[in-house]
């Protein structure tokens, strides 16, 4: 299990605390991204009793940010699977047992649900697309549902990957702040010649409040900026990669997008960019 963190040891505590200490099946893996806020708190738990079943690096490269942590963590890791999970969320209580099941399985790349849960306690939205795709490839194992199940799971958390998978094809997350988990995700998804998929819910997402998602505008803004950046890659590296048959099936379509902007008031420059990049 492989974890990010930066500034943020009380959430990290809670998510180690739903994680399995006594079994020795599990290896934990804690890299910090040079938290500049708290640290005497991180090193307290690196000396804690309570955790010597956790292993703890530092990202000492020139680069920043949860990709390049992760892949520290690849690095180090020696299990046959990885599982990601970010320092602010948390594992369910059935999460051992459910992965358990697929120890031995030979697929490369499994499936499972999440919940994601406010700042206030009111149910979040983030989990929505994982669990619709994977309900969706569930009751219907067409190629189309499989292609949506590895483009619409592009975050790092609720799955397992084989790590000799990752390795042999030399999947790593971006070196960047942002959208390096779509370029592992999408990466991993087409490689894999076999995947599967399960509804049990393993992982909760945390998310902003309610009213923060509700009218924190700017917050707004940036998030579909985030996610347009996100597309705009996706879009190309799938058409690049994808065959002609499945580009044409999972029908990925720029101009919705631009449509989206333009109702957001995206601005003119921005949207201009967008189609020159879909073009």
């Amino acid at each position: 299990i492989i974890i990010p963190h930066y500034n943020s040891p009380d959430t990290l505590k809670k998510l180690l605390d739903t994680i399995p200490s006594e079994k020795k099946d599990i290896q934990i893996i804690v890299v910090d991204d040079r938290s500049d806020d708290r640290t005497e708190e991180l090193n307290a738990m690196r000396k804690d009793g309570k955790y010597p079943h956790v292993d703890f690096y530092r990202n000492n490269k020139g680069t920043k940010g949860p990709g390049t942590c992760r892949n520290i963590g690849i690095k180090h890791a020696t299990g046959k699977w990885l599982i990601f999970a970010d320092a602010d969320d948390m594992f369910t209580e059935d999460f051992y047992s459910a992965v358990s099941e697929y120890a031995d399985s030979d697929a490369e790349i499994v499936y499972f649900n999440a919940v994601s849960i406010r700042a206030d306690g009111s149910a979040g939205e983030r989990h929505k697309c994982v669990q619709h795709a994977i309900s969706s490839y569930i009751k219907d194992k067409s190629r189309y549902n499989e292609l949506k199940l590895m483009t619409d799971c592009v975050v790092p958390w609720a799955k397992m990957v084989s790590r000799d998978f990752v390795n042999d094809k030399h999947i790593r997350f971006g070196d960047m702040m942002v959208s390096e988990d779509v370029v592992f995700c999408i990466k991993g998804g087409i490689s894999a010649k076999k995947i599967m998929a399960s509804e049990k819910v393993i992982y909760c997402v945390s998310e902003g409040s309610s009213l923060t998602y509700s009218y924190d505008k700017a917050q707004i803004r940036e998030n579909f900026s985030k996610n347009n950046r996100d597309f705009i890659w996706m879009y190309k590296y799938l058409k690049d990669n994808l065959s002609r048959d499945d580009w044409k099936m999972l029908g990925l379509n720029g101009n919705m997008r631009v449509i989206d902007a333009i109702q957001r008031d995206y601005g003119m420059i921005n949207i201009l960019k967008m189609i020159i990049e879909f073009e």
